[in-house]
């Protein structure tokens, strides 16, 4: 359907207009949240973003005419929804004024167009409970089908308990082991409830059964439809917690565990010499530690006299202004950059084909920041950093 649309726009029929992704929306949604002058009370304004940003879109895909004063009318009667409808005005006078366009408008305004849907065919696969907006458009479509894929007849299936989640999962890993030695050929499928929660321990059980540790590692016979948050992979995970370095104060824990990651290459530096001054950091017993205080207690440069990634970073800072200056979301992009190499980062080892596919999502949420320019005003460093971060948790990275 957004296909449609834009055929639509590059004909004539529509006004061209850029579409809001679901990351953007809650980002703009978050900064008129927090904006509201009238102090709502809230425990997050993350998740108030995220249920403002269904909210909408539901509204939108049943058709709900906003406009109309009695359904205005109906928003006053508690505070929660009142909030909702004055950050709602805000938000769309937004989006009219840059040009931005959320999917469920678009889809919208194809009904008021000569839609290009007339010569399409759809097919339904189990839609019972299809939004009136989809159903009108699916509607002017050439041929509209409908298929029900279920079975007649019951069939019982056996149920097992088990103490806990843990004893479970390695139940499930069993019996995939089990179906594979019994016929290699065929395909099984497991559903679980919640895949995000289940999958890390789910995957250690299968390697462990299928023997895929070490040099068998990419040799497990699964594959997870189900991908890990682009934040959680440990390549990306690594790269943001170095670039949280960036600003005048540093947490050490995050300093000491990106020393200590496998992709980025060991300091140049006599042992002796890293752990007194490491151990001199932890003896201060403070979390947070000027980055002034860093380069006092460890060594410039190490045997090679080539400059440690703490004294790079204070020079690339002063040069760039980091911390005195605010910038688009688009000018942070080579900054964030400049930081990663100058910790080394990703060469601390050859990567693997997982880990370049990592890699190349990484560049494209780092590109995707661009695009937030629409959205956002000048930001700090720190503002730029968790917006990248936000970003990166909201996008699926699924290996090939």
């Amino acid at each position: 359907l957004e296909a449609c649309w834009s055929e639509s726009v590059m004909r004539g029929a529509l006004e061209a207009r850029e579409i809001l992704d679901v990351p953007r929306e809650r980002r703009l949604w978050r900064q008129i949240i927090e904006s509201d002058e009238r102090g709502f009370s809230l425990l997050g304004s993350a998740p108030a973003a995220q249920r403002c940003q269904q909210a909408r879109a539901a509204l939108k895909l049943w058709q709900v005419p906003l406009s109309d004063p009695a359904i205005a009318q109906e928003f006053s009667f508690s505070e929660d929804s009142a909030a909702f409808y004055r950050w709602l005005a805000r938000f769309d006078a937004h989006c009219m004024d840059a040009g931005l366009i959320c999917p469920e408008d678009a889809l919208a305004q194809l009904l008021e167009a000569q839609s290009p849907l007339s010569a399409a065919r759809a097919v339904l696969i189990d839609a019972e409970d299809l939004p009136p907006l989809h159903a009108t458009l699916l509607a002017q479509t050439a041929e509209l089908q409908r298929l029900d894929t279920g079975f007649e007849g019951e069939q019982t299936r056996p149920v097992a308990a088990f103490a806990d989640s843990r004893s479970e999962l390695q139940a499930v890993s069993r019996w995939c082991l089990q179906r594979v030695q019994e016929s290699g050929e065929g395909r099984y499928a497991v559903v679980m409830q919640d895949m995000h929660q289940a999958r890390e321990l789910l995957e250690m059980f299968l390697r462990k059964d299928f023997n895929c540790l070490t040099a068998r590692y990419e040799s497990l016979p699964v594959n997870f439809a189900t991908g890990l948050t682009l934040d959680r992979v440990p390549l990306v995970r690594d790269a943001l917690r170095i670039l949280a370095l960036g600003g005048a104060v540093l947490v050490l824990d995050d300093f000491v565990k990106s020393l200590h990651s496998r992709f980025v290459p060991p300091p140049a530096l006599g042992s002796a010499d890293l752990n007194d001054g490491l151990n001199a950091l932890l003896e201060l017993g403070c979390p947070r530690i000027p980055l002034r205080i860093v380069q006092q207690l460890l060594p410039a440069r190490g045997e090679s006299q080539a400059l440690m990634p703490w004294e790079q970073m204070a020079q690339l800072a002063r040069r760039g202004r980091w911390q005195q200056r605010a910038r688009a979301p688009s000018q942070w992009i080579e900054p964030f950059r400049g930081l990663l190499g100058a910790w080394g980062w990703p060469m601390g080892t050859s990567l693997d084909s997982l880990e370049h596919q990592q890699f190349e999502h990484w560049q494209q949420a780092l590109d995707a920041l661009a695009s937030y320019d629409v959205v956002c005003g000048d930001i700090p460093w720190s503002e730029a950093v968790a917006l990248l971060r936000e970003h990166c948790a909201q996008s699926l990275f699924q290996p090939r």
